[in-house]
This record gives C-alpha cells, sequence and structure tokens, in this order.
C-alpha cells in the first residue's frame, strides 16, 4: 500500500490517462476504540477525494444511489449517504441524490413506488439531509438517447438528471450479480444511471432458460412482472415474447436454481453495461467519482428482492474516479479476505483467503467485466491503494 505523495493528486484523472496505475484511496472498517469509529475516517477519507472538481462552487453535484427493493435489508446505510451529502454542502455545492426506476413492478417499480422501498429501508430525508429525487420521472421516461460506440447497443437511454446535471457521485453497496458477478462501480455507472427504458435496453432478449430441476412450484410466476412465466406440466415455462429479460427479479426466487441465464448472454449483458458506462460517463463530461461500500456484501444485489447473509467480513470503502481500478481492488479485497462460516461462502467452497469468491458464488466472472471495461477504456484495472 503506498502512503508517499504522489506528483499531483492521488484521484488526478490526468494522471489516470497518463498510463500509470490509478489511484485507489482505501480506508478499512476495523475501529480497535471509540476514537477509531470507522464512520469518522470515513469523512475524512471523503474530505481527501477531491470532491470540489466535479463542479463549480453554488453548483450541483448528483449523488447516485441505489434505494433497494423491499425485503432487501442489507443496502447502503444512511450514514455514509448522509457524509457524502454533508461534505457537498460543505464544499458550497449543492447535493442532488438520485435513484432511477427499476424494472420490477412491485413494491419497487415505476418512480411513484420506490418511496415506499427507500422509506422501509431508511434512505428518507431526515436520515440523509435531502430527499432523494427520481433522475427518469416518476414513469421512467424522462431520458435522452445517447449513441453509444460497441457491438451490442448502439445507443442507450441516460436518465435526464444526468444529462442536465453535473459531477456525479457514484456510490455502490458491493454485492455478487448473477450476470456479471460483481455489483460494483461499473454497474452503478452502466446500468444504475439509466433510465428505465435503458435498463430494458440492457436486458433485452437475455432470456432465462428453465432446467430440469424445475419441480413446479410456481414461485417465478408470481414474481415475474410481465406474466412471461406459467406452469405447464409440472414445469415452468417461459415466453420469449413477453419476457424483459430482467432475471434479477425471477431466478433468485427459485428454491432450486431452476432458472438460468447462459454463459454467454452473461457476457453479453456484462459487455452492454459497459457500453453504457461509456455513454454515462460521456453524459457526465469525465466529472465522476466512484465510493465502493464492502459492509454486507451479499451474493445477490438488492434487486433481487430480499437478503441473505454476508459472506465475508465487512472490508471498508474504496473511492477513486476510475471504476475499473475501483472494481478491481474490490476484488482483489474480497479474494483476499476470509469467507464466513455458515453462509453461502462455505456452501460455495470459498472459504479460505485467495479463493475467488464472487465468480464462485454467483457462478460468472466479475474479472470478465473489468477486463472488458479496460479494453473500452473506462479506466486501467492497474492501481495502487492509499489510505489515511
Amino acid at each position: 500500500m503506498a502512503n508517499t505523495a504522489p506528483d499531483v493528486h492521488p484521484l488526478s484523472t490526468r494522471q489516470e490517462r497518463s498510463g500509470e496505475p490509478a489511484w485507489v484511496l482505501y480506508e478499512p472498517a476495523r475501529s480497535r476504540h471509540a476514537g477509531d469509529s470507522f464512520l469518522a475516517r470515513y469523512t475524512e477519507l471523503l474530505g481527501e477525494s477531491q470532491l470540489e472538481r466535479l463542479a463549480k462552487r453554488k453548483e450541483e453535484i448528483l449523488i447516485r444511489v441505489d434505494s433497494g427493493e423491499v425485503g432487501a435489508f442489507r443496502g447502503l446505510r444512511p450514514a455514509f449517504v448522509r457524509a457524502v451529502v454533508e461534505q457537498v454542502r460543505e464544499l458550497d455545492r449543492h447535493p442532488v441524490l438520485f435513484d432511477t426506476c427499476h424494472l420490477r413492478q412491485s413494491a419497487k417499480g415505476l418512480g411513484w413506488s420506490s418511496v415506499d422501498a427507500a422509506t422501509t429501508n431508511g434512505l428518507v430525508s431526515s436520515a440523509l439531509g435531502t430527499e432523494i429525487n427520481i433522475g427518469d420521472g416518476w414513469g421512467g421516461g424522462e431520458t435522452e438517447l445517447l449513441a453509444v460506440e460497441g457491438e451490442e447497443l448502439g445507443g442507450i437511454e441516460v436518465a435526464r438528471v444526468v444529462v442536465d446535471g453535473g459531477g456525479v457521485v457514484v456510490m455502490s453497496h458491493v454485492t455478487g450479480h448473477p450476470l456479471t458477478g460483481l455489483s460494483g462501480a461499473l454497474l452503478a455507472l452502466g446500468e444504475g444511471c439509466l433510465g428505465r427504458t435503458g435498463k430494458l435496453r440492457l436486458a433485452k432478449g437475455l432470456l432465462p432458460g428453465v432446467t430440469p430441476a424445475c419441480d413446479g412450484c410456481a414461485a417465478c410466476v408470481e414474481a415475474c412482472p410481465v406474466d412471461a412465466l406459467s406452469v405447464v406440466d409440472g414445469a415452468a415455462r417461459l415466453d420469449g415474447q413477453l419476457c424483459l429479460g430482467c432475471s434479477l427479479i425471477c431466478t433468485p426466487t427459485c428454491p432450486e436454481g431452476a432458472l438460468e441465464v447462459s454463459p454467454r448472454d452473461r457476457e453479453r449483458y456484462s459487455r452492454r453495461v459497459v457500453e453504457a458506462g461509456g455513454a454515462v460517463h460521456l453524459a457526465a463530461m469525465d466529472k465522476l467519482l466512484f465510493v465502493n461500500l464492502l459492509l454486507d456484501v451479499t451474493v445477490e444485489p438488492e434487486a433481487a428482492g430480499y437478503s441473505d447473509l454476508p459472506v465475508v467480513p465487512d472490508l471498508g470503502v474504496l473511492i477513486s474516479t476510475d471504476p475499473v481500478a475501483v472494481d478491481t481492488a474490490t476484488l482483489d479485497l474480497l479474494d483476499m479476505a476470509p469467507g464466513i462460516a455458515g453462509t453461502a461462502a462455505q456452501t460455495a467452497g470459498v472459504l479460505e483467503a485467495g479463493s475467488a469468491k464472487l465468480e464462485q458464488l454467483c457462478g460468472a466472472n466479475p474479472r470478465t467485466l473489468v477486463a472488458m471495461a479496460e479494453e473500452f477504456g473506462l479506466g486501467t484495472r492497474a492501481y495502487r491503494l492509499m489510505s489515511l
């Protein structure tokens, strides 16, 4: 871990583009006594992150958060979001919290119902210091279609708040993800900053398959927001014409794990996330800061609608202007950590430090996502850690 002063600020965009390793600020979660508060050290780390470069005085700084789903209670903790809000205000900038509409129709569907999930999860204005805005509008249609380089999308609908706003702090509660392997900075950039129509474009055509393990319990039928699943002759059947491709909703509901997305489609989804991330990066004019919180790291993201036990101990926070570097550092810390006995980590056989945690737990290799993002030009996998 490096502690020497670099020639330029550790999070300088200019340095990251020079071909050198990107700097990633890191603060471990361990607190040894009352005067060693992790929340206080996290706040101090934010002060070193050069937040002020995202906007001029009196201008807005957007803060992207995930208000989660009802039933998924291990998401972003309000205290850590509020710390960013207060830091922005201390810099004489105006904080604007936002989330975007999710694909789920029940509990956390369009903007008007996201309030239920945010309230249930404690992400309310009295705790955060300001309210959460719906970045793509209450109906999910306030977006701008931006051209996208690459082979998958052609264009993507970015949330209007990002297109019209200033710099963006992208906050992520780190978890696994069944399609990309990792829900962190890259997914929050390339999926979380899209409007609902953009998210539909990401998922379009990537349909789950029903394996012989299906016992016809119909749990997936009840979960599907568009009635694309039914039970026929004792097994689930998918109507590909109706399916949105939102397998994050149906696949976690199956007790037998009988709904699966093919490895090819998982890779296509990762590529789409990367391409969409490039569009968001341009919309934000490269004024981005990524905050990865490695607390309560579960196998499934909040979109699954439930929270299992964390699979590794709380590790801390990583901050960088480079989403590829911060996600790579995230994966390295997760792999170096021991798994927690009695959790999915034990079931998957990844209790040992040094094991590829999320790849084994999720069935999707997150290193593929960061490699694609580096190749696409979103950042570098080479990084240096710096702590207080």
